[in-house]
């Protein structure tokens, strides 16, 4: 994750550098966990299943690096492709949100969010730059128009009917599109 300052459980998730929370009821009287971040940012979500992000790895056994990959090709036992071999690995979590202060070195900023295993997830960036990674989400929604900045959405692996709200010909969005040809598991993002 991000950064290493203790997560709050609310809902049934981890939540990272939250400075408020509440809960309300939606229109069928099921409660809304709402989620203030540091950054400006806002989430809300029902209540989330405690340890239902599970999260699939292929660590290269020659340079050690750790990859993300579908549960399918965790099931399918492939460990050798293209030429590397992989060991695989599943990692049962809670859902998070984390972000990082990513800073560029010229006195500008933006924030980096992970943002794993929700289904229902309501996101609305932060009034300044951010760049939010999503996996193992769905049924979810991700606002960044909220702003007049340049906003990227990743919608990565295990992604699916996610929603999002982005300023034309400013904010970007990729989405996974599968494994590069000829290097391993390594996840290509295609931009949309």
């Amino acid at each position: 994750m991000g950064n290493e300052i203790e997560a709050i459980k609310f809902g049934g998730a981890e939540i990272y550098n939250a400075k408020k929370t509440g809960v309300r009821l939606d229109e069928n009287n099921r409660k809304v966990y709402c989620v203030w971040l540091e950054n400006g940012a806002y989430a809300e979500y029902p209540e989330q299943y405690p340890d239902s992000n599970i999260s699939y790895y292929a660590k290269d056994k020659k340079t050690g690096e750790y990859l993300n990959i579908t549960e399918k090709v965790f099931d399918s036992g492939k460990t050798e492709k293209d030429g590397r071999e992989y060991s695989f690995e599943k990692y049962v979590s809670s859902p998070y949100i984390d972000f990082t202060k990513v800073d560029c070195g010229d006195g500008s900023f933006y924030y980096e969010y992970y943002v794993q295993g929700f289904d229902g997830l309501k996101l609305t960036g932060s009034p300044v730059q951010d760049l939010v990674n999503l996996t193992n989400v769905s049924n979810s929604q991700v606002t960044l128009d909220n702003d007049n900045i340049h906003d990227h959405l990743v919608s990565g692996i295990n992604c699916k009917n996610i929603v999002s709200f982005l300023t034309e010909k400013l904010d970007t969005k990729a989405v996974f599109k599968g494994f590069a040809k000829g290097r391993g598991y390594e996840p290509v993002m295609k931009q949309q």
